[in-house]
């Protein structure tokens, strides 16, 4: 004969497994984006899209600028473009694809960059918008294919 416990024990036994299976799921998910974060050869952001401060930037993206970490989320994006109101504009009207954009190094040398942006909303508390960019250096004998 089965105790009436058992069952209710079991089936709390069963939910605590599924939930640690799906936190493992997880956890492997999230070692995976953090690789591709770390390991991207392209410059990487996630910014505030109403102002566009920065939260974070990938390795490459600082290497790329020249900023330390804890320097360049002090910063917003448009003080890394050489075109600060044509970046405004960008976020103004959720542009996706930037051809071609001049930016500067913390150094003030600049050089030019094709961005890919990503906008998208997350609720934590109250909603916030962000936006995920992803930067790609254009060398000099490019640009002038491109602008010829």
């Amino acid at each position: 004969m089965r105790f009436p416990w058992n069952k209710k024990k079991h089936a709390e036994i069963d939910r605590v497994q599924c939930l640690l299976t799906k936190l493992a799921k997880s956890q492997k998910e999230m070692r995976m984006y953090k690789q591709i974060w770390d390991n991207s050869a392209e410059a990487m952001f996630i910014v505030l899209a109403p102002d566009g401060k920065i939260l974070d930037a990938n390795p490459a993206a600082l290497a790329l600028y020249g900023y330390s970490k804890e320097e360049i989320c002090k910063l917003l994006i448009t003080d890394m473009s050489a075109d600060v109101q044509g970046t405004i504009s960008v976020f103004e009207n959720r542009t996706t694809f930037v051809s071609l954009r001049c930016h500067k190094r913390s150094d003030g040398s600049k050089f030019f960059i094709t961005a890919t942006i990503s906008y998208f909303k997350e609720k934590n508390g109250e909603e916030h918008e962000y936006a995920a960019i992803l930067c790609r250096v254009i060398t000099s004998e490019l640009k002038d294919e491109i602008c010829k």
